[in-house]
């Protein structure tokens, strides 16, 4: 069941304009939608005017169709859509379907949840960026006009044929392109801001600037693996991220001393020292704190639980902190806090060298993993076939997973392709072809975005506006021009890129590779990275890998670690692991899933798919958006959507082999 062209009855305008297409199209249209009893096959027909067709036939064949569904049900949180035609027509149809929840989607995600969350960032936006203290930002518009200014110029590097399916939209829904272009764009936008907030908050918050072992100068051990034991001050370490333990073999009963630093002073009342046993403040048995930094200006916690440390075990610490700052605007008051940093270490008898333990962490109660994916093919799978699964999550709000949609496009020029949405958005984060071509991204918070560039270029007076192709869009563009990993991959490569976006690709050869990209604004060649399975860092460990046959998709860059490494007017612009807040929760996910990877290499299918992206372990309870499952080889696409976490639900499947597609349970 297919939506079929009609004739076009007017002419439409340029699609780079602004305003609506004079357009009016017949058409039938099919839609799938689900509850948790039952499955009913809704048909909408609109007459055309020259169509030879008996409305009473149509009114009794429909009414005695919808006899079969049963008692009417709660409405349906996810919806199915078989598209053809030019793509202004797909966009109609998806308008005059949708058309109530966009609006709804529009008016609880994003009126009423995000645009008052980032009103409150603009006293710290316009404090260093003057252009945001303009008083057309005043009353609540500033995070209204900051999307609004951003759609505007994103508009300018859509293709022509999207530019066609957003007017369908804007004139199938009735709402103003202007709103349509938003709601298709706002993630891209979002996704960059919230980088350039992070990296505001990074510059006036507590750092952990060192980390000090008591004993590990006199323990007979290389505790660091510099091939010396004992030398003078072996204990000390400079504090770097890294999903690596990069010290080992400590003494249980050692003393932890961490240095905080922080500009105006760190607040002792403020700090928290987490492991996995429990939770330390000021003053507790076992935390103590004094001063460090070079002239005594910074705080020195230190941590020697009752007991000591447990024996041969991998310790992790969580740190938090807060500086004597006291933010008045937006209210209440409040202390500007760091991000959590984690950091693990071993003592005596656990084994292993520093660079060789992966940094696993423990759940902390409070945050969530981030979104993930992964791909396995050949000795990997329980039949040698490829597959490429996919958990995204970012942002619910009690509202996304209500809104979502199966969208199938029949582009007039490529290839035919599927991919998980929402209601009027024209594009998913995840996505598979009729040619097997399937590919799922994920953001990679990076400072290298537009955003960025914006403010080298025009210092204090920069606008907060992003450029480039949205992710969704150009995921899209390669579904439907390449039929392979091969062809798809210089498509992503070489687009202008809106955000950090990683990609995880697999084709029905077997082909399977990882893609991070960032928007290159310093061009030194770093913008598109290419890993493949069983490639290795310079140490010898891999990168995305537990076999020559996997490859694992998270939120943090494994291969361009030094994504933006940058000084400018006295600011620090650093890489991604200094200051994005889901690096720590993406490396734990990376460790545990190659954990259940490694214990599932022969027996991979789409079944123990979908049990792993349903791990509570690794699964986002609170944003998770949509799950999916693909097998390129049969061109079978298993999804799960419309509850919160996605996985909770049951995963359906759409067959692109068949004609029409079919949705089954």
């Amino acid at each position: 069941m297919r939506s079929r062209p009609c004739d076009l009855l007017a002419a439409r305008q340029p699609p780079r304009q602004w305003s609506l297409f004079a357009a009016r199209r017949a058409y039938r249209r099919s839609i799938v939608s689900r509850d948790s009893r039952q499955m009913c096959y809704h048909f909408a027909f609109m007459k055309h005017p020259g169509a030879h067709a008996t409305s009473g036939l149509i009114g009794a064949l429909l009414l005695s169709f919808l006899a079969g569904c049963g008692p009417a049900q709660p409405p349906a949180h996810w919806e199915f859509l078989d598209l053809s035609g030019s793509a202004y027509e797909q966009g109609r149809v998806q308008g005059e379907r949708f058309s109530s929840r966009m609006r709804s989607l529009h008016t609880q995600l994003l009126t009423t949840s995000i645009l008052p969350y980032l009103n409150r960032e603009r006293p710290s936006i316009a404090e260093m960026l003057w252009t945001y203290q303009d008083p057309k930002y005043d009353d609540g518009r500033f995070s209204t006009l900051l999307f609004e200014e951003s759609a505007q110029n994103l508009w300018n590097f859509i293709p022509a044929e999207y530019q066609e399916e957003f007017q369908g939209l804007a004139d199938g829904s009735g709402m103003p392109l202007e709103q349509v272009l938003v709601l298709n764009t706002f993630m891209d936008t979002l996704m960059a801001f919230r980088a350039i907030t992070y990296f505001i908050r990074d510059q006036s918050s507590p750092h952990l600037t060192e980390i000090e072992f008591s004993l590990a100068g006199q323990d007979g051990a290389d505790n660091d693996g510099d091939g010396e034991t004992d030398e003078p001050g072996e204990g000390t370490l400079a504090f770097e991220p890294d999903p690596w333990v990069n010290f080992v073999e400590v003494p249980p009963e050692t003393e932890l001393s961490l240095c905080l630093s922080d500009p105006d002073g760190v607040n002792p009342a403020l700090v928290r020292i987490q492991t996995a046993d429990g939770s330390f403040r000021p003053g507790d048995p076992g935390l103590s704190t004094g001063a460090c930094g070079a002239q005594g200006q910074d705080l020195r916690v230190t941590l020697h639980p009752p007991g000591g440390f447990p024996e041969a075990a991998y310790v992790s610490v969580i740190v938090s902190a807060g500086d004597m700052r006291v933010i008045e605007d937006p209210p209440p008051p409040k202390a500007n806090m760091a991000r959590e940093v984690r950091f693990g270490f071993t003592t005596r008898g656990f084994g292993g060298a520093p660079g060789e333990i992966p940094e696993i962490s423990f759940d902390d109660g409070r945050s969530q993993p981030g979104p993930f994916g992964f791909a396995v093919r050949g000795a990997a799978t329980r039949d040698g076939a490829p597959l490429l699964a996919h958990h995204f999550s970012l942002l619910d709000s009690n509202t996304a997973h209500k809104h979502t949609a199966l969208l199938y496009h029949h582009p007039a020029a490529g290839l035919a392709h599927a991919t998980a949405g929402w209601t009027g958005c024209v594009f998913g984060f995840s996505g598979m072809n009729q040619a097997g071509l399937a590919i799922a991204a994920n953001p990679c918070e990076s400072l290298n975005n537009p955003l960025t560039a914006e403010f080298r270029r025009d210092l204090f007076l920069a606008r907060l506006v992003s450029s480039g192709i949205p992710a969704g869009i150009l995921l899209r563009m390669a579904l439907s021009q390449a039929s392979s990993v091969d062809e798809a991959l210089p498509i992503l490569q070489a687009a202008p890129k809106t955000f950090g976006w990683c990609w995880l690709l697999a084709d029905a050869s077997g082909d399977i590779a990882l893609l991070e990209t960032t928007s290159d604004i310093m061009q030194d060649g770093s913008g598109a990275l290419v890993i493949r399975p069983g490639d290795r860092d310079g140490r010898g460990r891999s990168l995305a890998s537990a076999s020559g046959d996997d490859l694992r998709l998270h939120v943090h860059f494994r291969k361009n670690l030094s994504d933006l490494d940058l000084a400018f007017l006295g600011y620090s612009l650093r890489p991604q692991r200094y200051f994005s807040n889901y690096y720590f929760r993406s490396v734990r996910s990376h460790h545990l899933l190659g954990k259940e990877i490694s214990e599932r290499l022969g027996a991979l299918d789409a079944a123990a798919g979908e049990e792993i992206l349903s791990r509570p372990e690794l699964r986002d309870a609170r944003d998770s958006m949509n799950a999916v499952v693909f097998e390129p080889a049969s061109r079978r696409m298993h999804f799960a959507m419309g509850q919160v976490p996605a996985t909770d639900g049951p995963f359906l499947t759409l067959d692109l082999a068949t004609e029409p597609p079919e949705v089954t349970p």
